[in-house]
């Protein structure tokens, strides 16, 4: 008697393929179920709603369905957080999941935060930025600051070489003043 399997994406195993079942059966490799269901909510009244082209009762769409749903994501709550909130973004009610409602709204007010955060970082770090921008004038003046210090260096210097009698810096015993 040969007994099928079902694999994760709902094909059929012979019994005697357990053992590469469980090591890893290379068609299951292929098989990626996709991260979140995405539903095609459109033309939402008081009394019906458009779910993936299908006209059904917004009572049933809030209700049955999305209890469906919810139970097809299973344990994943990223997947029911995806459900309901397209539901929320319809304009459907979730209010048969207030936990996973919650979440959704907790993300966003997190997200919202974090958002207004970096838009004030930014704001501060471009006003401080403009502090460390300068004038064609200012860009002159430290010129002229850093000419005249050279210049002055530049003085000492020959000073140095003209009191010790010679006219080179490298040549031996400068410091001494004979």
């Amino acid at each position: 008697m040969i007994m099928t399997l079902r694999g994760p994406c709902g094909y059929s195993l012979p019994s005697g393929h357990v053992a590469s079942m469980r090591q890893g059966h290379e068609s299951m490799s292929r098989c990626r179920r996709p991260n979140t269901m995405q539903l095609n909510i459109q033309n939402v009244t008081p009394e019906t709603v458009e779910v993936q082209g299908q006209v059904v009762a917004r009572a049933y769409a809030e209700g049955v369905m999305l209890a469906t749903l919810i139970a097809t994501a299973g344990s994943s709550k990223p997947a029911q957080e995806a459900i309901v909130s397209q539901y929320l973004d319809a304009g459907l009610s979730a209010a048969t999941f207030p936990a996973i409602v919650r979440s959704i709204e907790t993300r966003k007010l997190t997200a919202e935060r974090e958002h207004a955060e970096r838009l004030k970082d930014a704001r501060e770090h471009a006003e401080r930025f403009k502090s460390y921008e300068s004038t064609p004038l200012d860009e002159a003046r430290r010129r002229a600051k850093r000419e005249d210090r050279e210049r002055k260096y530049q003085d000492m210097g020959r000073a140095i070489r003209s009191a010790n009698g010679r006219s080179d810096f490298s040549s031996g015993n400068w410091l001494d003043n004979n």
